[in-house]
């Protein structure tokens, strides 16, 4: 099996490995294009059978004979070797040979490791990806980073580089690339690839002072570049994000007249529209839409500039140009009927804007589109989001069968690129080989917004037991799932489990997944804590609620319900005093961005009344009660909602605590609740009954009461209550038949199981006296 190489070219004997190893000069370089593509096309071919006029190089059983040949005479110190070892198993891996490669990394140890030793960057990439190719994330991770610390000898490797450390590289690799970057475009400043690539990088991981100084040197530099685009757009794209009202306006000016000069360029267009749409004058984004209102009627086959025209005219448009754009567009696609983002953009205006015939019209016309475009996705989410903003219940249903099949079509190849259709743009880089397609599309996007579809479709339009039991399977098989996933499907799990307790037994295990995951997510654990609490152990809520206390307070409103939600459980538990210090936190926090009008001010009210509901309960429960102080957290959450049950409870309890003189108020209150109350749970009756029994000293009321309770619902507290009221009254056989009833109840949530813990004192104590009742007869 003899073959030997000499300075970098291959001279075959007459051996088996004959047609397996082909010298081929490109680029430059002694390479191996020829025999990737013999090996990919073999990989290919499922039945590896000869057609007519095929002459294929060798069979499968020959084509592992040959590798197993090849292998072990591997020379590392040979770059055409490396290459060849490295490109061949990723082409295999890649095209369905998967089972052999693993055999040949497996069985030839260490001929890989002396071969990656010697390698350079393009091949620590190389070896990454089939790595990655096999699943085998923890292996492709350290080559990813051993390409992250190798240094790149070209402008395509300094490319290659830039784009990983910004992907995978930490905070102090992310510095010093820039810092060496910044260095390097000194020494090579006609480049624009790895300016734009640099650019990029500065925007989403660089310092203030270096976004200012890279806004600067760019401005600088296209003075003496004009022609350029990449670096434009991404200096536009910098701007956008980060520049100062001067620098934008001054940026807007210059790519106005650029664009006078270069009336065919479509990337810096779209990347000024984007700039235009989020800051310009009114009279810019006007003179921007009649612009390029007309620059479209003469390049009618561009998609980017068509997408960011109709996204400025959907956040900026007069009416009448909505719906010009919107019948323009419906014409356009009738023609370009392949294109996806134009069409997702055409979706989004009309789920905004359109009329609900154009809505409907666009439902039935995507549903055809669909059904000869598969493997989109990008439509398909923009559909479904559609479907649940408007469409009819049997359209919900029907996306969501539809919906349901697709995933488990395609749940087995979750985190696959899908290719998405790209424009040829210049470049000074010789070609690269095409990327072989994947035919499975990314399903992360389309299961969000199918999960939350199934959310707001709900138990009367489809079952939805089935739909949450695979969701879950396939969560539960999955290395890691997106974070938006888990945002669209622990609400979903957390709403059915109230309906069926079933539910309730999956909760363990989808909360550890999802923490496991994301460990030190804000996000996720305040998702996790927000919806579950009552379902966790009194451990895992006290380290979630200590954990989220200590959060700083963010922009988003929403999120300080958790803070209060953290404090409630504080409260509950006992640890009035670590309760007290979140609420007053919530409460300073909240009416001091009131004053200074920060954050969206009906956000910040709703919040604060939410803070100051619970704090005047907490107000009740301490010794002795404030209800006074509680009474003036109460009644701004009634002037702003007359009909808040919760709120005169509270209130109730406050003219209760203040003493026999302002019990009429409290009665007053108490009905108050009842009249307000929409869950209709039983509640509010038993906290009534009590006060009759222990404040009015009232048992005919109490047990009225505590019936009312059990007609609403069945619930423990007041089969319990209730009980010791009628064996007061000699009523063992009632008293027997309640108890039964409260003990056939099984506790779900951990407030029930501490409850009934509680109560197990009282319960044994009905248990003694029925006994010993039945003992003496």
């Amino acid at each position: 099996h003899g073959f030997e190489w000499e300075l970098g070219k291959v001279t075959f004997l007459s051996t088996p490995t004959k047609g397996l190893l082909v010298n081929v000069t490109s680029y430059g370089f002694d390479g191996l294009g020829t025999i990737h593509e013999l090996i990919a096309q073999t990989a290919i071919n499922i039945k590896y059978s000869r057609r007519p006029g095929e002459n294929l190089p060798y069979s499968p059983s020959l084509l592992e004979d040959y590798l197993r040949a090849a292998f072990p005479r591997l020379d590392p110190t040979q770059e055409t070797q490396q290459r060849w070892a490295s490109h061949g198993l990723r082409l295999l891996a890649v095209n369905g040979v998967q089972h052999l490669v693993r055999q040949i990394l497996n069985d030839y140890p260490d001929v890989i490791q002396d071969l990656q030793q010697k390698t350079s960057f393009t091949g620590w990439l190389t070896w990454a990806k089939m790595y990655e190719a096999l699943g085998l994330l923890d292996e492709s991770t350290r080559c990813f980073n051993a390409v992250i610390s190798t240094e790149p000898q070209t402008p395509h490797e300094k490319c290659h580089w830039l784009s990983l450390i910004n992907r995978l590289g930490t905070n102090q690799q992310k510095q010093e690339a820039i810092a060496q970057t910044t260095t390097w475009l000194q020494h090579h400043s006609e480049d624009y690839d790895v300016r734009a690539a640099y650019l990029a990088m500065i925007g989403q991981f660089g310092t203030f002072q270096q976004k200012q100084e890279a806004i600067a040197q760019t401005a600088t530099w296209l003075q003496h570049h004009s022609e350029d685009y990449h670096v434009h757009r991404q200096y536009l794209a910098l701007i956008r994000q980060c520049g100062t009202s001067q620098q934008r306006q001054e940026a807007i000016a210059q790519t106005t007249t650029w664009l006078q000069h270069h009336s065919e360029d479509y990337d810096v267009r779209a990347a000024y529209l984007a700039l235009i749409e989020r800051y310009g004058t009114s009279q810019q984004k006007q003179e921007a839409i009649a612009q390029t209102t007309t620059w479209l009627q003469h390049h009618s086959e561009d998609t980017s500039v068509r997408t960011k025209y109709l996204a400025l005219i959907g956040q900026h448009g007069t009416s009448q140009q909505k719906q010009a754009a919107i019948a323009q567009t419906t014409t356009w696609l009738q023609h370009h009927s392949e294109d996806n983002e134009v069409r997702t953009k055409y979706l989004a205006l009309i789920g905004q804007w359109g009329t609900s015939q154009q809505k409907q019209e666009a439902i039935a016309q995507t549903t055809t589109w669909l059904q000869q475009h598969s493997e989109d996705t990008v439509v398909r989410r923009q559909y479904l989001a559609l479907i649940g903003q408007c469409g009819t219940s049997q359209q919900k249903q029907e996306a969501i069968a539809q919906t349901t099949t697709w995933l488990q079509q395609y749940e087995s190849n979750y985190g696959a690129n899908f290719p998405k259709r790209r424009r040829r743009k210049k470049s000074k880089l010789p070609p690269q080989t095409a990327p072989q397609k994947n035919p499975h599309p990314r399903t992360g996007g389309v299961r969000t917004i199918y999960l939350v579809l199934v959310g707001k479709a709900g138990k009367d339009i489809i079952d939805v037991e089935p739909i949450i039991m695979q969701q879950w399977q396939w969560f539960s098989q999955q290395p890691r799932v997106e974070q938006s996933l888990w945002d669209a499907f622990l609400p979903l799990l957390y709403y059915h489990a109230q309906i069926k307790p079933n539910f309730v037994s999956l909760i363990p295990s989808a909360v550890n997944l999802a923490l496991k995951q994301y460990p030190k997510n804000q996000s996720i654990i305040s998702s996790v804590f927000g919806y579950f609490r009552d379902y966790l152990d009194q451990e895992t809520c006290y380290r979630l609620a200590e954990v989220i206390s200590e959060y700083r307070f963010i922009k988003e409103i929403s999120f300080w319900r958790h803070f209060i939600y953290a404090a409630n459980f504080f409260r509950d538990e006992g640890d009035l005093n670590k309760a007290e210090a979140i609420y007053r936190r919530v409460l300073n926090t909240a009416e001091s961005w009131l004053n200074q009008h920060k954050g969206d001010s009906k956000s910040l009210q709703k919040t604060y009344l939410f803070a100051s509901l619970n704090y005047a309960y907490l107000l009740l429960l301490h010794q002795p009660a404030d209800p006074y102080r509680a009474i003036d957290y109460l009644e701004p959450v009634l002037e702003d909602n007359p009909k808040h049950s919760m709120a005169y409870y509270y209130m109730a309890l406050c003219y209760q605590a203040k003493g026999e003189k302002f019990y009429p108020q409290a009665i007053q209150h108490f009905k108050k609740a009842l009249k307000f109350d929409r869950e209709k749970v039983g509640y509010f009756w038993y906290p009534f009954g009590c006060f009759y029994r222990d404040a009015m000293e009232n048992q005919a009321e109490a047990c009225q009461c505590f019936q009312n309770s059990l007609k609403q619902k069945i619930n423990l507290p007041a089969c319990i209550d209730l009980a010791d009221l009628e064996l007061e009254a000699g009523n063992w056989e009632t008293a027997e038949d309640l108890l039964e009833q409260g003990l056939a109840l099984v506790p779900l949530t951990r407030p029930e199981k501490e409850y009934r813990e509680k109560l197990q004192p009282r319960i044994e104590a009905i248990q003694e006296s029925i006994h010993s009742h039945r003992h003496h007869l």
